[in-house]
């Protein structure tokens, strides 16, 4: 397996979605502002909805009704993330599909060595309508779950491992979509407008590791600049 935590896409998304842990010790306060701080349009009704631990009415009318309950354990654990990523793919796939079995298929037997590159939740990754329909039958009914389990992996390198490995559908390498593991303010600002995506944070040796665009907001209402990176490149639908 590869190591080294490159960017793994695939084009063509059904549908986005923005996933919310919430901790035991830290309550809606936690992440409101995160909530708070993602830009919306028109044009972005009814794409994005947002998978949590825990029920909060607040945070469900902040978000349109958009808020999903995943039932699974808090905390950024194997099985935490696992879980997630499995209510994230029954969403999808809950798109107009019908199961084309009643349970989960199991894998048998893991390989001494198998190579696959995984996808990186933290920049994003996008799936196919018609590769959704091949993973069906390892997703539904916490099949996923299952099989992070059962490799003992997390989410993106088992999510990695199924459609690489087991599916033999190759993943698209794209160096547009960017993730926290990145010096993110490394990225040109002039080049800005033509990547994918963004995020934010994750670098002990940076400050702040963010996109470098010009500070629309004071640092409390905009934390991870998203805010700004929207007026930035949407000057006529900032909202000041």
């Amino acid at each position: 397996m590869r190591t080294t935590r490159q960017k793994t896409y695939l084009t063509m998304a059904l549908l986005a979605i923005i996933l919310i842990y919430s901790f035991i010790d830290k309550g809606f306060g936690h992440y409101s502002s995160h909530i708070e701080s993602v830009p919306t349009t028109s044009d972005l009704d009814g794409l994005i909805y947002f998978i949590t631990d825990t029920p909060d009415a607040k945070l469900n009318e902040i978000t349109g009704g958009k808020l999903i309950v995943s039932d699974c354990s808090d905390g950024h654990t194997r099985e935490g993330l696992c879980c997630k990523m499995n209510a994230e793919l029954e969403l999808f796939l809950s798109q107009k599909t019908r199961p084309s079995t009643m349970g989960p298929v199991g894998v048998d037997s893991i390989p001494e060595k198998a190579t696959f590159w995984f996808a990186t939740g933290g920049a994003g990754f996008c799936l196919s309508k018609s590769l959704l329909a091949k993973m069906s039958s390892y997703v539904r009914n916490g099949g996923f779950e299952e099989l992070g389990e059962f490799l003992r992996l997390p989410d993106d390198v088992s999510l990695g491992y199924l459609i690489e490995h087991l599916l033999k559908v190759k993943l698209t390498v794209l160096d547009k979509f960017h993730s926290h593991l990145e010096n993110l303010d490394e990225i040109n600002k002039n080049d800005i407008h033509k990547q994918i995506s963004f995020s934010a944070g994750g670098q002990p040796k940076i400050m702040k590791n963010v996109v470098r665009v010009p500070e629309e907001y004071i640092v409390e209402g905009d934390p991870q600049r998203f805010r700004s990176l929207h007026c930035f490149l949407y000057r006529k639908n900032c909202q000041r």
